[in-house]
């Protein structure tokens, strides 16, 4: 990887009120050492769109959690929602985490991070793991969408891959494009050449 990750570390605002109440009663359960509630990922969203960054280090240690689950959703509220730039490391490892959960959230962070540079080195690792057949489709497809995010790629444009339902892999993935990436050539794409309001 060549270009340094975009994030700047500024947590959102809270969404409201309610959230930034609901966060700060999980964390004080979480600080007292009392039974971890049952959904931890639940925990762990509400934590950080209530933008605590005291509980920064311990959704940090949900990283090395024997759960899937809770590693991929710590991740996720890392990167997607902290915007720490330190994770976008740890978002590369886990993209090959030995569960495909952790392993789709991590492809989406890395797009995330990545966003608009067209770092040939990350999108050569996103083409790699949309061409593995033996990859989960749910990972190829985040992998793909992310190629996306790091093509810059407006959220309007009819080429961005969808989201929500199965692609067909075969009729759907540009797979020019995919092999013009693993040359390690940055593909020209037609929405560098057009104006597109999102």
């Amino acid at each position: 990887m060549q270009t340094k990750p975009i994030l700047n570390g500024i947590p959102r605002l809270p969404l409201s009120q309610e959230n930034v109440d609901r966060a700060n009663a999980i964390f004080d359960t979480f600080k007292r050492g009392e039974q971890r509630p049952r959904n931890i990922p639940l925990a762990i969203t509400l934590m950080a769109k209530g933008s605590l960054v005291e509980a920064i280090p311990m959704i940090e240690e949900f990283l090395k959690d024997q759960d899937p689950d809770i590693r991929a959703e710590a991740l996720q509220a890392l990167i997607l929602v902290y915007h720490l730039p330190e994770h976008c490391h740890t978002a590369w490892q886990m993209l090959d985490d030995e569960n495909y959960e952790p392993r789709r959230i991590a492809a989406t962070c890395v797009g995330f991070c990545y966003i608009a540079t067209k770092d040939i080195g990350v999108m050569q690792r996103l083409a790699s793991i949309v061409a593995s057949k033996d990859e989960d489709w749910v990972v190829r497809q985040s992998a793909y969408r992310a190629l996306f995010d790091v093509l810059n790629c407006p959220y309007s444009h009819p080429k961005r891959p969808p989201s929500g339902r199965q692609m067909d892999f075969q009729k759907e993935v540009d797979w020019e494009m995919i092999a013009q990436i693993q040359r390690g050539e940055v593909p020209k794409t037609p929405w560098d050449a057009e104006v597109i309001i999102d």
